[in-house]
């Protein structure tokens, strides 16, 4: 269960993440938000 990662999307869109960081979120993420 990825209870934390939800949660810190929209701080790190609020931060203005650079492309790295949303990449290195989006693989981390893949199974909690498929699509990204």
């Amino acid at each position: 269960m990825r209870g934390p990662e939800p949660v810190a999307v929209p701080l790190l869109v609020a931060t203005h993440p650079t492309h790295e960081d949303v990449s290195a979120w989006a693989i981390r993420s893949s199974s909690a938000a498929p699509g990204i």
